[in-house]
């Protein structure tokens, strides 16, 4: 229970009373709704439904969440990374908060990677692949298009004043 972050100790104060008996039943069955597991509990809890509930989705570790967010503000400061270059696209349209988070996911998704597979991080930092500059090229002169600009490129004149 503990691999999936279910902290059932946490708000049940006996695992072997009637109701733990029948959630650990069900975990032990396959059941991985956190809804159906509640109800599984009698009235008799001192924790409410929603204590329950939190408990067994696994979205209690606070520290985590902490460390988590630190890391990922740390990532995005570090300069020429990968990470500040996606949190840099994604912070106009997210705003600060959710871009954070998405850098979050990113590193937890590393970590594991790096810790479950044994995948070796590579940092690759600003360069930048050809086609992907090229996309962006193709999204600049879209965005030009739209108010009715054209997208040629041309030496302008200069004009002659007389006086």
């Amino acid at each position: 229970m503990e691999e999936r972050r279910i902290k059932l100790s946490g708000v049940v104060s006996d695992l072997f009373g009637a109701s733990g008996l029948r959630i650990l039943e069900a975990l032990a069955g396959g059941e991985t709704d956190a809804v159906r597991l509640a109800a599984l509990a009698d009235g008799r809890l001192q924790c409410s439904a929603q204590q329950l509930t939190e408990a067994l989705t696994g979205k209690r570790n606070r520290y985590l969440r902490v460390a988590l967010c630190q890391a990922s503000q740390a990532a995005v400061r570090a300069k020429q990374s990968v990470f500040q270059r996606k949190f840099l696209r994604l912070l106009p349209r997210l705003g600060y908060t959710k871009a954070i988070w998405v850098i979050a996911r990113h590193l937890s998704v590393a970590i594991w990677k790096i810790l479950h597979q044994g995948v070796e991080y590579v940092e690759y930092g600003m360069t930048q692949a050809p086609e992907l500059a090229q996309r962006r090229l193709q999204r600049i002169k879209k965005q030009l298009c739209q108010p009715g600009y054209s997208d040629e490129l041309k030496i302008l004149q200069p004009q002659l004043r007389t006086i």
